[in-house]
């Protein structure tokens, strides 16, 4: 696809001018055809009037890639000045990431209500003979994603420590109480389930260590000593040993 005259003209008009410059007027190349199409729905896609309504995106793109929403992508793409917009590549795809159909791929460079440059990149999807909105990126939605991945992993972080630290103060508490039981290890990053699951969840004041010797004899491999809640779990790490 031919790049666009950078000129202070509407990204659509700026799109047909080169359009009708690449092609004769009796003959109409089916890839620049869908292209044209693909360019004028992103337009009218895009446009600041279009109200925030999911239903402007392809419902299949969102369920594939569910990191953002069709109102945030049309939030982000509404920041960009319309008629600052440039078409720096096209393409069409048989297939984008494991889904196959009709796809355009554009290009995009524009500026914002702010003056900076912005990189775009969209992915329209065609059924039914129209073209709609599948994947969309933008340099400020791309921050966005990345803002939300980071505060999720510091969350799932601090669940983590938290869940330690009450291992670690019970673990301390049954070996204070009774010495020996420090042959059976905490049970760190094992995942807790019915399969691996030693005998029943106890108090903690309950425990004694004739009863995790005897579930140690049914381990097919090391017992270690868990916390489900606030109760105190043995744990066989063998076969069924889960991470």
């Amino acid at each position: 696809m031919r790049e666009f005259n950078r000129v202070k003209a509407s990204f659509v008009t700026k799109s047909l001018v080169v359009f009708l410059i690449g092609v004769s007027s009796a003959c109409v190349d089916l890839e620049e055809r869908n292209t044209q199409e693909a360019i004028l729905a992103f337009e009218e896609w895009s446009t600041v009037s279009n109200s925030l309504d999911s239903e402007s995106c392809h419902a299949y793109g969102l369920i594939k890639h569910p990191e953002t929403t069709c109102q945030e992508m049309l939030e982000h793409a509404s920041r960009i000045s319309s008629n600052e917009r440039a078409l720096i590549s096209s393409r069409t795809l048989e297939c984008f990431e494991s889904v196959c159909g009709e796809f355009v791929e554009l290009e995009i460079e524009g500026k914002d209500q702010q003056n900076r440059t912005v990189k775009e990149i969209v992915v329209l999807k065609k059924d039914n003979n129209a073209y709609k909105v599948y994947w969309y990126r933008s340099n400020s939605l791309l921050g966005a994603i990345e803002d939300r991945s980071n505060s999720r992993s510091r969350e799932q972080d601090s669940k983590y420590q938290k869940k330690q630290d009450e291992l670690d103060s019970a673990y301390a508490y049954l070996t204070n109480k009774i010495p020996q039981i420090y042959q059976f290890p905490p049970c760190l990053d094992v995942r807790i389930t019915s399969s691996n699951l030693a005998g029943k969840l106890i108090a903690r004041d309950q425990v004694t260590l004739a009863d995790f010797d005897s579930r140690a004899e049914k381990c097919e491999g090391e017992l270690c000593i868990g916390l489900v809640g606030k109760k105190i779990a043995g744990v066989c790490m063998g076969k069924n040993h889960e991470r």
